[in-house]
């Protein structure tokens, strides 16, 4: 190998003869590179033509930064300039892309130390793979951080307290709902022993109750927590609870920890009463609604039957609730619906029942009748109660209603039957304005449309179009 010469337009530098240490840099295993006082390469080793697969025509002459990706070149550069080129006999270390010839990059631990006035002697390191682990390691120490703060973030939004512990038993995570029901704040609660954050005593007993998370670490299994079981608060307020721990294994399968789900136990029993509750009744006016109708008919039934007695079912449609609707508002519409309801629960006993069949519709089931006029009496009291005026967004009315009758046996010994001809029986009603109610009569049911009579309760809309009202004034 022979030595450069530098461009004319170089500095002038001192001509030292660096023969031997030319040789001796060429016999280095390690990548060497040998540049003047300028950066200006002199000659470079066999070692370094390998890592960056140039040859010597492409580096000697050239400014070692040329060889330096241009995304690290500034700052290496301006590096140089500060401790190399203003501070003699200083040198300095620093990683950068060295650019192969092939256009691939690599990353490099260059040290340059200065050898004499004119002469400064370049060492380069292969780091790359080094570097790109610790780049690969960045990146999935980043994901792991957005996928901690996610988790954390729907742990904090869902509705349940949820706390973690290490496989000690010592708080390692409370969420947001967990804070307010246990009254320990995140900061205070972590690295405290569960069974101080999450204090639980039986309800009947007082005594400590059997902490679930660490049954769950021991037995490496999901366990529930026992009945009726108490939370005690920070400030020593009481909670009662319902719980599951299950236990957080590593790859191995082996529990490190353990997850505690609860909740506040009196919301759970009122949500599922009033479920159960909507299950069986009509949300806006509380009537029992067709499913229970139906349990409760079918019960009349079979008392009637046992007894010898009648039963009867009143199908009862609102006359011109559309017009009332439409004219006064949906809402004014929802509070009629209601006051029929009352004025309708008022007008029987208290062993029948009253549903709600759907919109404009109501059903009344009466037990225990010893003959026919006994419903007929009833639908009398009904309209005379429901006739009575009402004031409604500041305006009165009087309410009317058509009722069709059908009574057990005499009309059907099933509930189907029943149901469809006390509906036969208020649309002949209703068809008679100002007859108000209608037994059933399977003579009179030739006027009545079959189709009517045989989809009724399949298809459940409205059939008829109500007739105009009689009497709405304005106080």
């Amino acid at each position: 190998m022979r030595p450069g010469k530098a461009p004319t337009s170089a500095p002038p530098v001192c001509q030292v003869d660096h023969t031997d240490l030319y040789g001796m840099v060429d016999a280095l295993p390690v990548p060497v590179l040998v540049s003047d006082a300028c950066g200006l390469c002199r000659c470079a080793n066999a070692a370094y033509r390998t890592l960056s697969g140039l040859d010597d025509g492409q580096i000697i002459g050239a400014h070692w930064s040329d060889h330096v990706s241009p995304s690290d070149r500034p700052a290496l550069l301006a590096q140089w300039r500060e401790q190399c080129a203003s501070i003699p006999a200083t040198g300095f270390v620093s990683e950068s892309r060295l650019l192969r010839a092939d256009g691939d990059s690599v990353w490099t631990q260059r040290s340059i130390m200065r050898l004499d006035d004119t002469t400064l002697i370049h060492t380069l390191q292969d780091i790359h793979a080094h570097k790109v682990a610790e780049q690969a390691w960045q990146t999935a120490e980043a994901a792991l951080t957005a996928e901690k703060d996610r988790i954390q973030v729907t742990l904090d939004s869902i509705g349940d307290a949820v706390v973690t512990t290490d496989a000690l038993g010592c708080v390692t995570y409370v969420n947001v709902v967990a804070e307010r029901m246990t009254g320990w704040d995140r900061a205070r609660a972590i690295g405290r022993p569960l069974d101080e954050v999450f204090n639980i005593i039986d309800a009947a007993s007082r005594e400590p109750a059997t902490n679930p998370a660490m049954q769950a670490i021991s037995e490496n299994r999901t366990v529930a927590l026992a009945a009726n079981c108490v939370l005690l608060r920070s400030d020593g307020t009481e909670v009662a609870i319902e719980d599951s721990a299950a236990p957080l294994r590593d790859r191995d399968g082996v529990a490190t920890g353990a997850v505690l789900v609860f909740h506040d136990a009196r919301l759970a029993a009122a949500t599922t009463s009033r479920m159960a509750y909507l299950a069986h009744h009509d949300e806006l006016t509380g009537l029992p609604n067709r499913t229970l109708f139906r349990e409760h008919l079918a019960q009349a039934l079979k008392l009637a039957h046992r007894h010898g007695n009648k039963a009867g079912i009143m199908f009862i449609d609102l006359d011109n609730f559309k017009y009332y609707n439409d004219t006064l508002g949906h809402p004014q519409g929802d509070a009629l619906l209601v006051c029929v309801a009352r004025r309708l629960v008022k007008s029987v006993r208290d062993t029948d029942t009253v549903c709600r069949y759907g919109g404009d519709e109501f059903l009344i089931l009466l037990g225990e009748l010893q003959t026919s006029a006994d419903a007929e009496r009833v639908a009398e009291k009904i309209r005379t109660t429901l006739s009575e005026p009402l004031l409604l967004d500041g305006q009165r009315m009087t309410p009317s209603m058509s009722v069709g009758i059908s009574i057990y046996p005499e009309h059907g010994n099933d509930a189907d039957t029943l149901l469809r001809n006390a509906d036969t029986a208020m649309y002949l009603a209703k068809k008679d304005a100002g007859v108000g109610h209608v037994v059933f009569d399977q003579r009179q049911v030739r006027g009545v449309g079959q189709s009517r009579r045989s989809t009724r309760f399949a298809d459940e809309s409205e059939l008829t179009a109500p007739a105009m009202p009689r009497a709405i004034s304005v106080m």
